[in-house]
């Protein structure tokens, strides 16, 4: 839990001081982008990693605890012993398919493809691949920074000249999410009211 609080507070830190210091405006569609096209792919891989970590980890044996389970979590899901039942049921395929023709929104996205296309693109065309938040260059300057600006700069010019792809955000889901948020209640009454559910 350390670690990840860490992280957490280095990125708040790093994101205040990049708005104070002002290289990023709220209100500038550049700076929202190249946010995201940077520092998206760094927190989901720290994110990723830090589960990996956990999911490995060993839980030792408690002897006060009758009912706990030792071993290594990812191994205790995946290969579970003879005898425990799988209390798991499969979603109703109409109701995930009503949800997936109503509510057409992906949300693991953060930027439209081809936006997210578009920045890659650049960043690539600079020798910006994979880039790690300890990387620095041979100046000692922050490889993330220095492709922050760049590709903020390079979408300031973009949008000014008015090219192609239109650089845009996510639309932000709004009725949309409300009936997607009753959806899933919907789905959670109907599996509670299952008769091997107990409250």
């Amino acid at each position: 839990m350390r670690i990840s609080f860490f992280k957490t507070v280095i990125y708040m830190d790093y994101f205040l001081k990049l708005s104070n210091d002002g290289y990023f405006k709220k209100n500038s569609l550049a700076d929202r982008i190249a946010i995201l096209a940077i520092y998206m792919p760094m927190a989901r891989e720290e994110i990723a990693s830090y589960i990996n970590v956990w999911n490995t980890h060993g839980i030792r044996k408690q002897s006060h605890r009758i009912n706990s389970i030792n071993g290594q979590p990812n191994v205790l899901y995946h290969l579970s012993e003879d005898g425990i039942q799988d209390y798991g049921s499969k979603p109703d395929q109409v109701v995930l398919q009503t949800l997936l023709d109503e509510h057409n929104f992906e949300l693991d996205e953060y930027l439209p493809l081809d936006t997210l296309n578009w920045c890659q693109q650049k960043l690539q065309s600079q020798g910006f691949e994979r880039i790690k938040l300890e990387d620095l260059n041979e100046h000692g300057e922050r490889t993330h920074f220095i492709a922050y600006l760049y590709l903020r700069d390079q979408i300031n010019l973009h949008i000014a000249t008015q090219s192609e792809p239109q650089l845009r955000e996510c639309e932000k889901p709004t009725q949309e999410e409300l009936h997607l948020q009753q959806d899933l209640q919907d789905v959670a009454t109907d599996l509670t009211n299952q008769p091997w559910f107990s409250r």
